[in-house]
């Protein structure tokens, strides 16, 4: 799904890690009907199926962060903008947004040193031995395309324009 606000590159790539995560959600979805039909009908389970989900919901999550931020389905509470004059809404808005940024940019920083790491050292999942470093480095790179997302929300809360609300037509 592509937002229709705009068509550049940002909103592509936007896209891009929608349908990737996507397509996790479906390929975790089969897996855990296959499973659960292999248990009803055979008796037996699919050897390592959890632990694919368990790897399969960290793309979710790490594809969903940006995503969601730019169609503006993460939930906000603005409790103190009734209370602040239209300026200092505004300014509390931006401020909010950078101090998130460096949160999601801390968090980004993190996981690709974690990444790193377990590139380094060769750590494994237990069952089928599915290396742990790509997926600290999609948590790294989720975050990070979250931290640009909310960077150009600050951006735009500067300017006193609105923010993407996720009540908006998004294709």
């Amino acid at each position: 799904m592509m937002p229709t606000r705009t068509t550049g590159p940002f909103a592509r790539f936007n896209a891009v890690i929608g349908y990737l995560g996507g397509a996790a959600i479906l390929l975790m979805m089969l897996v855990n009907v296959a499973d659960v039909l292999m248990r009803a009908m055979f008796n037996t389970a699919i050897s390592g199926a959890f632990e694919l989900v368990e790897h399969l919901m960290v793309i979710i999550i790490a594809c969903g962060l940006g995503y969601c931020g730019y169609a503006g389905g993460h939930i906000t509470i603005n409790v103190l903008d009734r209370l602040l004059d239209r300026p200092g809404a505004r300014y509390l808005n931006v401020l909010v947004h950078l101090a998130c940024v460096l949160v999601m940019s801390v968090i980004a920083w993190g996981c690709g040193k974690e990444a790193l790491h377990a590139f380094e050292t060769g750590s494994n999942s237990n069952t089928l031995r599915i290396p742990h470093w790509p997926f600290y480095m999609a948590i790294g790179l989720g975050a990070l395309a979250y931290a640009f997302v909310l960077l150009s929300h600050a951006a735009t809360a500067w300017q006193g324009k609105p923010l993407p609300s996720g009540h908006e037509h998004l294709e």
